[in-house]
């Protein structure tokens, strides 16, 4: 911080990997497999909405990838 100050918010980060800790501690434990899926499933979707900007932007990059391939 003191060469290169960056102002980094790891709340989202710090949140993921609670969410994925809690997710994996509860599979670890639970021997159904529909609750282990749709426990994964409910994780994933809570990260992908924390960050919904970043995979705009990764869905908007991958479509004009697949278009600029589709052109040649």
């Amino acid at each position: 911080m003191k060469l290169y100050p960056v102002k980094y918010k790891f709340k989202r980060a710090y949140l993921s990997i609670v969410i994925f800790s809690i997710v994996a501690a509860m599979n670890s434990f639970i021997k159904r497999v529909s609750v282990g899926v749709l426990s994964s499933v409910i994780g994933l979707v809570i990260v992908i909405i924390l960050y919904k900007d970043v995979f705009k932007q990764l869905v908007k990059d991958f479509l004009e990838l697949w278009i600029l391939v589709a052109r040649r």
